[in-house]
């Protein structure tokens, strides 16, 4: 796995925490699943509450950050809701275990 900067501080020590970047590889039980769904950069942009353009440089960094994205075209960018959901779990108990924090 490569590490990805967490850029909020522990504020029990002060440091920045560097947490693996999750692969959906990964073991997590499956999500429940109906049609698999699509989103764009702007949907993801308003689901993380940031600005579009984080997505994009998540996107464009090497090597690339956030969700597994499906390039349709030079223009066209979108995200399988399955895929960004999978990811925020996985980064939660990332985030978890890098603070020792008990997970259910």
């Amino acid at each position: 796995m490569q590490a990805i900067p967490h850029h909020g501080r522990d504020s029990r020590d002060g440091f920045v925490v560097f947490i693996p970047r999750p692969s959906l590889d990964d073991p997590v039980a499956p999500l429940p699943s109906g049609q698999s769904k699509l989103m764009t950069t702007e949907d993801l942009a308003r689901l993380l509450k940031v600005d579009p353009s984080t997505v994009r440089r998540w996107r464009t960094a090497k090597p690339a950050q956030g969700p597994p994205f499906i390039k349709l075209s030079e223009r066209v960018t979108m995200y399988n809701v399955d895929d960004v959901e999978r990811w925020l779990l996985i980064l939660q108990r990332h985030l978890a275990s890098a603070l020792g924090v008990a997970q259910a």
